[in-house]
């Protein structure tokens, strides 16, 4: 079927835009698309679960807070963007979540977060579907794909190293000659012979000479690196073909994996690869790694495809709706959790230690959450459980709850528990009344928690204290990427004063 014939509309009867290969549409509100029953099962499946539904002839497509490109089938690439947040506000979050992940201390036990820490085969206990949906997503789906370009120009252009040779070469063959060459023939080092015809030089000469030999390698340092990376790439996607090998996600993993190969292809086969050998340590002071443009290219793009892949304390379909659905208030929730993380060590340091456990190839999951622990005993969970049975710090006194972040303070003027909810809507600027509502249950729910407040991407903050001087109660504070968490870390401020 023609894909123009496959034209999502909006319930009010406005068509989708067209772009390249596929449509450019908003998330918020329905989609509906008419055609052969057939076709439009395809579009269903290939969509991730959830995003559509069909009724004989007509299926409806429902993004919710999804964000970027979305392979639909029939429709080509769905490019998806919402009127709160766009792809490159999504992409700022998760950078700044890696890196912020990528400076935790993590302890003994727990997966690393250090960008390097991991073999490039992948052999260590890892989560390489956080890796792939990264690396997918900067090979085949990322605009310009620079990560591509740089490659391609470290291929024609590598930085080389001149190296000098000294070896034992016939006569003939010399091309310099030097004062240790000379003092050579004086010592009688070589027997000596006719001088070869030719040479226009009568008499006798050494058989051979040592020769200095000048030429440029491309086996360097930084050369390494990248080829290590190359490397790490192909070891991500083997992982995942070793992990996921039936089903419908199976099939699509296959498809992506070809894809990704593909691409990378032609780099590795390049020649100057026979010549670099393999990286013992990572250059990490290396100028050209850091101010050459596509050496730097290619340093980021490591740290971004080791570092989420143990960084992300969440489940398998959490991951799925952060990274491949690209669900926005998912990955808020998660930023919210780091940003609250950033106040605490902007106010008592880098954090003794953290906690993050990853059980299998395709999930990753933390008991109540990720931690951090300072040497105070102030620590702060993401995603803490609380039921009558158990909780972190406290427990509920009557159905489970689970806010986005805790924070226990052990001393000080306001010890206790402090509960933080991320909330992805905001309106007019303010947060929800029934956001404020949900705070008030919090309190009620958990007896140890002594406040409660939304985290909002909003302006205006809504603060209701048990008492003029006492940070506690509940409340919301504003909280928007690519603004300082001012209100955030002054609640925080008091809290931690005499901690």
């Amino acid at each position: 079927m023609d894909r123009v014939a496959l034209t999502p509309r909006r319930s009010d009867g406005r068509a989708a835009t067209p772009h390249g290969a596929g449509w450019r549409l908003e998330a918020e509100g329905d989609w509906l698309v008419e055609g052969a029953a057939a076709e439009l099962e395809r579009i269903v499946t290939t969509l991730p679960r959830g995003m559509g539904e069909r009724w004989g002839t007509v299926a409806r497509l429902r993004f919710g807070n999804a964000v970027g490109h979305i392979p639909a089938g029939p429709l080509g690439t769905l490019y998806v963007r919402s009127a709160k947040w766009a792809e490159d506000d999504y992409d700022g979050m998760l950078a700044e979540v890696a890196a912020e992940a990528s400076a935790l201390p993590f302890a003994a036990g727990a997966g690393s977060a250090l960008p390097y820490a991991r073999d490039s085969r992948l052999s260590t206990p890892d989560l390489p579907y956080h890796a792939f949906v990264w690396l997918r997503h900067v090979v085949l789906e990322a605009p310009n794909r620079p990560l591509l370009g740089a490659l391609r120009a470290i291929v024609a252009d590598p930085h080389r190293r001149l190296l000098r040779e000294v070896r034992e070469v016939p006569v003939e063959l010399a091309s310099v000659l030097s004062a240790g060459t000379l003092d050579d023939v004086m010592a009688g080092r070589w027997p000596l012979q006719r001088a070869p015809r030719g040479m226009g030089i009568a008499g006798h000469l050494p058989t051979r000479v040592t020769d200095e030999h000048v030429r440029f390698s491309v086996d360097t340092p930084e050369n390494r690196f990248v080829k290590d990376f190359l490397q790490a790439c192909a070891g991500c996607v083997a992982a995942m073909r070793r992990h996921v090998s039936t089903g419908a996600f199976a099939a699509r993993v296959a498809m992506d994996s070809l894809a990704i190969e593909e691409a990378l292809a032609p780099i590795r086969r390049a020649p100057l690869w026979t010549e670099v050998g393999r990286m013992g340590m990572v250059p990490s002071a290396s100028t050209v790694l850091q101010r050459r443009a596509p050496y730097r290219v290619i340093l980021g793009a490591s740290q971004m495809l080791h570092a989420p892949s143990r960084a992300l304390p969440l489940g398998s379909v959490a991951v799925q709706a952060l990274l491949e659905v690209k669900d926005v208030a998912r990955l808020y929730e998660l930023w919210c959790a780091f940003q609250v993380i950033g106040c605490v060590r902007a106010r008592l340091g880098a954090p003794a230690d953290a906690e993050a456990v990853v059980n299998s190839p395709l999930s990753a999951r933390v008991p109540y959450g990720l931690r951090a622990r300072w040497r105070n005993g102030v620590e702060v969970a993401y995603n803490p459980e609380y039921t009558t049975d158990h909780g972190w710090h406290g427990r509920s006194r009557s159905l489970r709850v689970r806010p986005d972040v805790a924070v226990f303070v052990p001393g000080g003027n306001w010890p206790g528990l402090h509960l933080f909810d991320a909330k992805f809507r905001v309106s007019e600027g303010e947060p929800l009344v029934d956001d404020l509502h949900k705070m008030h249950a919090y309190r009620d729910a958990v007896p140890a928690a002594r406040g409660a407040w939304v985290l909002f991407p909003g302006e205006t903050a809504r603060q209701f204290r048990d008492a003029p001087e006492a940070p506690l109660g509940i409340g919301a504070l504003p909280l928007v990427p690519g603004r300082e968490p001012t209100a955030l870390g002054a609640l925080l401020g008091e809290l931690l004063a005499e901690a």
